[in-house]
């Protein structure tokens, strides 16, 4: 079993990905591994139309999170 562990993930992030997490009916783990799945497929494997470069990990990550208003992501 490997831990996944995300720095600078405060109180109501947190509460915000259980939330997200519980109406999806999935365990936490489950979700974040769903959402890092996800962006790194998105990542990797689709061209942008407009032909603008590839956006890393932590910039999908915050694109996903930007309705549940989190301001800022650091990995």
């Amino acid at each position: 079993m490997t831990s996944l562990i995300i720095p600078n993930v405060n109180d109501a992030m947190f509460l915000q990905l259980q939330q997200r997490a519980n109406l999806n009916g999935y365990s936490l783990e489950k979700e974040l591994l769903l959402i890092l799945e996800q962006s790194l497929c998105s990542s990797t494997h689709v061209k942008s139309i407009d032909n603008s470069p590839p956006k890393d990990l932590a910039t999908r990550i915050h694109e996903r999170f930007k309705d549940y208003d989190v301001s800022d992501v650091v990995f």
